[in-house]
């Protein structure tokens, strides 16, 4: 057992193990590959949500919160971006304010150079959150007493905003969207900028869009409905394993016609 834990030591019980699976930063990862033995490593999470237009938004909202405030926000599967329909927008944001969990923040422009994936946790000092700058700078914001995360509005996804990027703090970016489609294309954005791979969030009964972004969105996605039947039969995967069973009884026929010819 290792009770003094280093660098060096790591890296040394990363060479003796048949199997590493790494998770933290880039470098922790970059070691792990480096260590010539079989590895899995884990890279950003920013996980984009999209609430659909078919949900109760309260529900969606508490949900968001609940992952979003975890822990800090330091934990990598959290919601990072929500996108909601436009027409729903002022409900959206009022369910977060309904919450009691969530500060939203008009002055956007001093979490932009905070809020990046290169943050550590943010200290909570009485109700004065500290989000530490790249710089090394501190941006102290005032917060709600009951508050648990604060939102900001976006500008854009992807590229166009750096909010749009992971962010290892309570801090939760949220951008309106016109169809659905388009909601999918600005996750895909934010993925393909920082965290493809990883995961991403769908609150949604309509089993269509749930496929879509299923299928479109670089991650593993996980959706929430209200259907008693939230997951829908992968109607593939049941015709496979009905093929399988069909081809295993005909080789058993066979092998026992086989069987019996020889015996005769």
């Amino acid at each position: 057992m290792i009770k003094k834990g280093s660098i060096e030591t790591t890296q040394e019980l990363m060479k003796a193990v048949d199997v590493v699976v790494a998770t933290g930063g880039g470098a922790m990862v970059k070691s792990a590959y480096s260590s010539g033995r079989p590895s899995f490593g884990v890279g950003a999470g920013n996980v984009p949500v999209i609430i659909d237009r078919d949900v109760d938004v309260t529900d969606a909202v508490e949900k968001i919160v609940l992952g979003a405030s975890f822990d800090n926000g330091i934990i990598c599967s959290h919601e990072q971006f929500v996108l909601a329909p436009e027409e729903k927008y002022a409900e959206v944001l009022a369910a977060f304010k309904a919450t009691a969990r969530c500060g939203s923040r008009k002055t956007k422009r001093r979490f932009r150079s905070c809020a990046t994936r290169s943050s550590p946790a943010p200290p909570e000092q009485g109700r004065r959150w500290q989000v530490a700058a790249p710089g090394g700078a501190l941006a102290g914001v005032d917060v709600p007493e009951s508050a648990r995360i604060i939102l900001l509005p976006a500008d854009g996804a992807g590229a166009k905003d750096v909010l749009a990027k992971e962010k290892l703090c309570p801090v939760v970016a949220i951008l309106p969207y016109k169809t659905f489609q388009e909601a999918v294309a600005a996750a895909k954005a934010n993925l393909l900028i920082e965290g493809a791979g990883h995961s991403a969030a769908l609150h949604s009964n309509n089993e269509g869009n749930i496929r879509c972004a299923g299928v479109e969105l670089p991650s593993a996605v996980s959706s929430s409905t209200r259907r008693a039947r939230s997951r829908p039969v992968d109607r593939s995967r049941t015709a496979l394993r009905r093929r399988r069973r069909s081809d295993a009884d005909r080789g058993a026929e066979t092998r026992s016609r086989r069987t019996s010819t020889t015996s005769t």
